[in-house]
This record gives structure tokens, sequence and C-alpha cells, in this order.
């Protein structure tokens, strides 16, 4: 890990679901990802554990092998200066009473985790904890967003009408999310090109059942739920500015253009536009073509798979068996099969030039087998 300067703490605006357009990258910012890749990423990760699950701590390399950290002092002092070096850790600049210059150099460094480092780690811990398989959508979040927005009153109490707005979005992000990773689960499976009949048989359940199911949902709820944002929406500057926190919003002008913070979902105009955008613009609708594709890809794969069982153009049965004799022959058995399976003969014939007289008489296509015996030189 090559030391850098640390990074801006602009946070990045949250990107809506199906968005076409991302965030700019910061070179600054990307450099943080640095210690999950590193050679010694299980002792950046330990470290990074122990900083995170405590609050507002400032420790010592020391104080962090106290804290559960299998490393020696001197491993996780190193560990902590390169992360300092990146960002993920802050060198605290805590004053401490000492009555020498040598004294105070020998002062352990203590170090602090900082907001960027905190929040990757977290995102890294949850990352590190998924299954790539499918993830469960939680289809009833559809009506109880519904019933959310339809009971939203702009002029009810201000910290009830919070309440509602945040588990309202709340439901909306979960529900974005676990589509957005099951759509993508489905990508992987449909690009495969070796399902066989069982296989097939099973993503069939899950694409014509459950996917339809999700889709059926989708179709179901967007009207009410569109229904619901166009009635709030001549509102919506008014929800949002009953709802913003004042101790918050007073932090936020105490930074030069509100940088530094980021405001909970919900509190932002940009917020209520993507839920919009999602329910009564191309979100739901891209929602359906991707199950309608999903099922046209299917049905290619149904086709590939009795192609190959009629005409035997897929192989795939076969190499299977034959990794199979692999896998329980001995080494001179191996040598046999594999000169047996891919024709790994060794040289059995010695070409050498003929007489005139005798190669036109016997032709290419002779069988040596039949043909007179060539005369082969001593030298040779």
């Amino acid at each position: 890990m090559r030391p850098v300067r640390s990074p801006r703490s602009t946070p990045a605006g949250p990107r809506a679901p199906f968005s076409t357009v991302g965030p700019m990258a910061d070179p600054e910012r990307l450099r943080l990802y640095a210690y999950v890749t590193a050679p010694e990423a299980e002792d950046y990760l330990a470290i990074m554990s122990a900083f995170t699950q405590a609050l507002l701590v400032e420790w010592s390399a020391q104080d962090v092998v106290d804290h559960g950290v299998d490393l020696p002092a001197e491993v996780v002092a190193a560990r902590c200066r390169s992360l300092a070096e990146h960002g993920n850790l802050l060198l605290s600049p805590r004053e401490v009473r000492v009555t020498s210059i040598a004294e105070y150099q020998s002062q352990p460094a203590r170090y602090s985790v900082s907001a960027l480092g905190a929040r990757l780690h977290r995102e890294v811990e949850a990352f590190l904890a998924v299954t790539g398989g499918a993830r469960e959508v939680p289809r009833e979040l559809l009506a109880l967003i519904a019933e959310g927005l339809a009971g939203l009153d702009p002029d009810g109490d201000a910290r009830a009408l919070a309440g509602a707005v945040s588990t309202i979005f709340a439901q909306f992000q979960d529900f974005a999310g676990s589509v957005t990773d099951f759509y993508t689960y489905i990508g992987s499976v449909l690009t495969r090109s070796d399902l066989d009949g069982d296989e097939w048989s099973g993503f069939k359940a899950l694409l014509i059942d459950y996917l339809e199911s999700i889709v059926e949902s989708v179709r179901l709820h967007s009207p009410a739920i569109a229904a619901a944002l166009a009635r709030l929406h001549p509102r919506i500057d008014d929800v949002v500015a009953r709802i913003g926190d004042a101790g918050f919003a007073a932090l936020e002008a105490s930074t030069p253009g509100g940088e530094g913070t980021q405001r909970a979902q919900g509190r932002r105009r940009e917020d209520w536009s993507d839920l919009e955008k999602w329910f009564a613009g191309p979100g739901s609708r891209q929602l359906r073509e991707a199950a309608h594709r999903a099922v046209g890809s299917l049905l290619s794969s149904l086709k590939r798979i009795n192609s190959a069982s009629t005409n035997e153009a897929s192989l795939r049965r076969h190499f299977l068996k034959l990794a199979g004799w692999f896998d329980g022959a001995t080494p001179a058995e191996a040598h046999v099969l594999a000169a047996a399976a891919f024709g790994a003969y060794p040289s059995r014939h010695l070409g050498v030039p003929l007489d005139a007289d005798l190669d036109a008489a016997v032709p290419a296509t002779a069988s040596w087998w039949r043909s007179p015996p060539a005369p082969v030189p001593v030298a040779l």
C-alpha cells in the first residue's frame, strides 16, 4: 500500500435504482479500498473491525491488541500507519503531558476511525457476508409503501410525518436493492451454456413463477403508489421542510456548501423525484422488460437442450463421464486413457522418398499394410 493524501470528506449522493448515470469516481477516495485487496488483507480487516465496533475511541496499537486482535503490537502499529496514510484511520492530535522531548517521542501513536473509513468497512463486512445466490425480494413492501403514501398527511404532526417518510423510503430502498440483486443473479444464470435438463427445470420455476410474481406485484401496486405521489407532488417541498431536523440543519450550515453532511432518505427533493421516476417512469418499465428478456433467454436454453439431446450438439455429458474416468484412474491408466480419448498415440510410420517407378505404381490412398515394402537407406 503506497502512501497517499487523505481523501476528501464530501460524500457521494445516493444512486437511484436503475440509474444510468453514477457519481464521478474520486481517485483519492477509491484508495480507501486498497486494504481490502492488499496481501495483508486479513490483518487490515481485523483492525478495522475492532475500530468500527467501538464508538469514539482513540487507540494505540497495544489497545487494538488488548481488544481482541491477535497480532503482535509491532505489526498492528505498521498496519495502522498504512491505514492512516490511506485515510481509513485518523492520527489522533490529542495532547499528552510529558517532561521531555524524548518522553514525547516515545508516546505511542493513537488512532481513530475516519467517517468514510467506518462507512466503507461496514459495507465491506456486509459484502463479505452475502452469498452469491438469489436474494429474496420482499414483495409485501410494495403494499406497505402504497399504504404509507396514501396515509401521509403533509399537515399532520411533524414527528409522525418524519417517521412515516423514513419508513416509506427504508422500505423502498430495501425492495429496490433486492430487485436489482435478484435480476443480477438471473443474468448470471442465463449466460451459462451448460445448463442440463434438471437445472433448467429448477430455473424454470424460479423465472416463470417467482419472477412473474414480482412483476405482477409491481404492476398491481404501481398505480396506487403513482396516484399517491401525484397527490403529494405539490406539497413535497412542504413535507421536506417540516421533517427537517433543525440541529442537523445547523450542522449542515456550519460547513462550507454543506460538505461533509448527508441527509437521511426522504429529506431531499431529489429523493422524492427518484421515487416518482421509479414507479411512474422507467424503473417499473425496465423491470417488466427485463423479465420478458429473461423468459426469452430461458426458452432459448430449452431449445438448445432439446437440440443437444437429439443431435448430440453438446458433448457436456461425455466430457463429464471422461473426467470421472480420469479422476478414478492410476497414473499409468490415465496415460492410456488420454491416448485413447484424444488420439495421442506415438508416431508409428516413417516416410521416405520412393523410386519414381514404385511411387507411380502405388497411389497415395493405398494401405501401407498391403503395399510393397519401401527400400530404406542404411544411413537413415
